[in-house]
């Protein structure tokens, strides 16, 4: 009973009890009954799965029987002659009763074996059980005897086509691009990263991957793009810019677009949090109403774990929402406009603005990537300065365009003049981007931190804590000072 208690009063759970408390102390009573009833539905689910999972064992264990186990690697740890391994969204089944479904899953393996355990591999385990027993957060099960083997997980329909459809336009690509050119058009375009380069070593070393993985950057990139191309098709028609739901109307097809996009790409997770996210603003916007962004991250972060707690130990997930909490502490920082301010006016402030994101979002990943990669790369601060308007503006709207007018020619030979046209001005543009770089590079070598990075838990929360409570203090202190000037004035 003890075991059980443990098990369902999880670090990530009681996290959002204390929201739900804070949510009460702010008397925000209907985001408070939300996010309570979302903890007691996962809470009843998580019962029955434990319920579940013991019976199916205990059941397997007495008949001494195969127990069969299917899920994605996590991670793995070599303990004396066996392995601890660490699954995702796991069925467990004997081959007789219902599978039970967990969202993540502990075992414990008599034998190495000589299968790559990498992470992301869909592994199907066929073994007779010894016990189960349950710890703080997750269920650990350990096997007698145990046989591991890849398994292939069976697309549905949509999946199917939709993979059909981007290795056609992936062919197509590759049927037109050099190996450099075509390392970054495919992760920019369609999130394809398995075309390793020297151009994107490049990028990791420099600290700018973020810039080849489609995350909250590019989509409101895409956004604003797709909004300003709706606005300019409806000036077309002046009865349309004169109706008063055309803002609205233009922000709405841009979402739909996003989502759109967010389907072909297979709705990668820093990805879909940003839609999420941008369309939880936009529906502000559209109804009028006045959403704190912290409001809209720390609802999308909830959301995302309910469905999937084991996304909490995704590297992905903690860089993508630690970024953007940080920056969204310190938005009063960042200086405002001024429509007054000349072209160096706004360069200046841009400049500013670059570096103030940088810097927040550096201070709340730093430690994770001192952790995982034992190095932070400083010259990112200057290049960033660099390469994000240059993306912004030139190389990710014709990368884009350049995908769309490749997917209209599908079914058509290879090598009209249009498309080959298109693919010619996108590998220009990635080459003078990636020389733009490798120089800005060989200037700023020297500046990386090798750092190998050992916290605890402890270390991190304690960390997190300080910055966080640092940057309410900053951005309280700052809002307080202009309006003492506004008073003044």
């Amino acid at each position: 009973m003890t075991n059980d208690l443990l098990f369902i009063l999880q670090p990530h759970l009681a996290l959002l009890g204390v929201g739900v408390g804070w949510l009460v102390f702010r008397k925000l009573s209907g985001a408070a009954g939300v996010t309570a009833l979302l903890l007691a539905v996962h809470l009843m689910g998580q019962a029955a799965e434990t319920r579940q999972l013991r019976t199916l064992v205990d059941s397997t264990i007495a008949k001494q029987e195969v127990l069969h186990v299917e899920g994605w690697v996590a991670g793995h740890q070599l303990v004396g002659e066996g392995v601890r391994l660490h699954l995702r969204r796991v069925e467990v089944d004997d081959g007789k009763a219902e599978a039970a479904e967990l969202p993540e899953l502990t075992l414990h393996l008599p034998k190495r074996g000589r299968m790559r355990l990498y992470r992301g591999r869909l592994l199907h385990v066929d073994g007779t059980p010894s016990g189960l027993r349950f710890s703080t957060g997750v269920s650990e099960l350990a096997f007698v005897r145990a046989y591991l083997r890849e398994a292939q997980p069976l697309p549905s329909g949509w999946q199917t086509q939709r993979n059909s459809w981007v290795e056609r336009l992936k062919a197509r690509a590759a049927f037109y691009l050099n190996s450099e050119s075509l390392s970054i058009f495919l992760p920019l375009t369609l999130a394809q990263r398995g075309y390793p380069s020297e151009s994107q070593r490049i990028f990791r070393k420099t600290g700018l991957a973020h810039l080849l993985a489609i995350s909250g950057l590019h989509m409101a990139m895409i956004y604003g793009l797709l909004v300003t191309l709706f606005r300019k098709l409806g000036a077309l028609r002046l009865t349309w810019l004169e109706s008063a739901h055309f803002s609205n109307i233009c922000r709405g097809l841009a979402l739909l677009g996003l989502w759109g996009y967010l389907f072909v790409l297979g709705f990668p997770t820093p990805a879909l949090r940003a839609v999420v996210m941008l369309t939880a603003l936009a529906a502000a916007w559209i109804t009028g109403r006045s959403w704190m962004m912290l409001y809209v991250l720390a609802a999308t972060a909830t959301g995302f774990v309910l469905l999937d707690p084991a996304s909490l130990q995704d590297l992905s997930f903690q860089l993508s929402f630690l970024a953007v909490l940080h920056i969204l502490l310190f938005l009063p920082l960042y200086p405002k406009s001024n429509r007054d301010s000349g072209s160096l006016g706004r360069v200046w402030r841009f400049c500013r603005i670059s570096l103030l994101i940088t810097t927040a979002a550096t201070l709340g990943t730093w430690p994770i990537i001192a952790t995982a990669f034992q190095r932070v790369p400083l010259e990112v601060f200057w290049l960033n300065l660099v390469m994000v308007p240059l993306m912004g503006a030139v190389v990710l709207p014709i990368c884009l365009a350049v995908a769309l007018l490749s997917a209209l020619h599908l079914g058509m030979t290879p090598y009209g003049w249009l498309e080959h046209l298109g693919y010619r001005l996108a590998e220009l543009v990635l080459d003078v981007w990636l020389v733009v770089l490798r120089t800005l590079h060989g200037w700023g070598a020297w500046a990386t931190l090798e750092i190998k990075l050992e916290w605890t838990v402890w270390h991190f929360l304690g960390y997190y804590a300080v910055t966080v409570l640092g940057g309410v203090l900053v951005a309280r202190w700052v809002q307080n000072r202009h309006r003492i000037r506004n008073t003044q004035d």
